[in-house]
């Protein structure tokens, strides 16, 4: 019986590495691990997310759409050209540099209950996506008609204190 194989080397940075190191990959029968490490295959994510932030998109919206059971049917031609501002909070959108960027492309499905489908989808900045989530429309709007009331409060607070101080 032979022993298990604790560590393999990459075939792009060439270094040996621990086994789990490497993503499974069922095709390959010898380890069932890929032939990248985890780290050469996110730089060569992040650098097609540089290149081609559309076809990331795509890419990453169908892997959920697989491993959520989500409908999908969308192309490029459904998302680009891409804003240039965020069509819910108005700021520039960008290529990010960094995980989680407020201001980076995101795509959203308009409605949560359906897949990435024609219609469905559209791109915002990650910080609105991330606010939309799953609430729905009289979700936003109850708790935005608190945080007006948490605010006006706070103001009256701040009007009767700063009065009191003036008064004294």
């Amino acid at each position: 019986m032979t022993a298990p194989i604790t560590a393999k080397t990459c075939t792009t940075c060439k270094q040996v590495k621990p086994i789990d190191d490497f993503p499974p990959d069922l095709r390959q029968k010898s380890d069932g691990k890929q032939a990248k490490c985890r780290a050469c295959i996110n730089a060569w994510m992040r650098e097609h997310y540089r290149k081609d932030p559309v076809w990331s998109m795509l890419r990453r919206a169908k892997a959920r759409s697989a491993k959520e059971g989500f409908d999908f049917n969308i192309t490029a031609a459904d998302i680009a050209p891409l804003p240039e501002k965020c069509p819910v909070l108005g700021v520039p959108l960008r290529i990010s540099e960094v995980p989680q960027d407020p201001c980076a492309y995101s795509l959203d499905r308009v409605d949560n209950t359906k897949g990435y489908v024609r219609g469905n989808v559209v791109v915002m900045s990650y910080r609105a996506n991330r606010l939309k989530n799953d609430g729905t429309a009289e979700d936003h709007e109850a708790i935005a008609k608190w945080m007006r009331q948490q605010m006006a409060a706070t103001a009256n607070d701040n009007t009767a204190a700063n009065n009191q101080m003036e008064a004294a």
